[in-house]
């Protein structure tokens, strides 16, 4: 993805999350210096993913992964002192998982508009049953996203990008299985 890319994932996914998430909780805050080096996060785990391959074009889970671990890098927002939560700690992690899921249902949207040219629903990723009952699927990732870069062990994008295509593929199996 180049930087015109980048900007229309920007001006379409991550800044209108970003406005939601600030708007619903009053206990963060945005840190505008790291949220622009979100681009430059991307970029460093673009050319990751450009290393390995003969194309430069990434996938839609790749794209995904490399914004997904941009903002965790990034962590564009901050608590206020005296309001730390376990929620708001968790902030730039879901929104990191937040954005590359918009990522994932553009692309699946884009597709459908492509095979059924009337198709103006709103995909939605589904998420796994959990293995730990108490915990959603998606809680399970954001802590993951969370403790690995607590350890400053943020996961390879390689890996993460499997996940979104396993995401992915569950997700339309669902879509399928409900006609």
């Amino acid at each position: 993805m180049n930087a015109v890319d980048f900007s229309v994932f920007n001006k379409h996914i991550l800044e209108p999350r970003v406005k939601e998430m600030l708007n619903t909780n009053s206990t963060i805050v945005l840190n505008n210096r790291r949220y622009k080096n979100t681009l430059t996060y991307y970029n460093q785990y673009e050319n990751t993913f450009n290393n390995c391959m003969n194309s430069p074009r990434l996938d839609r889970h790749k794209m995904a992964a490399c914004m997904c671990l941009a903002v965790c890098k990034a962590r564009p927002f901050g608590t206020l002192n005296d309001t730390r939560t376990s929620l708001n700690q968790l902030a730039n992690e879901y929104l990191a998982l937040q954005v590359s899921i918009d990522i994932l249902e553009s692309f699946i949207r884009d597709d459908m508009v492509k095979t059924n040219p009337g198709y103006s629903a709103t995909p939605k990723i589904s998420f796994p049953a959990p293995i730990q009952d108490e915990k959603s699927y998606e809680s399970i990732l954001v802590s993951c996203l969370h403790y690995s870069h607590m350890a400053d062990n943020l996961p390879h994008p390689w890996w993460l990008s499997q996940v979104f295509y396993f995401l992915e593929v569950y997700t339309r199996e669902k879509m399928t299985q409900a006609g």
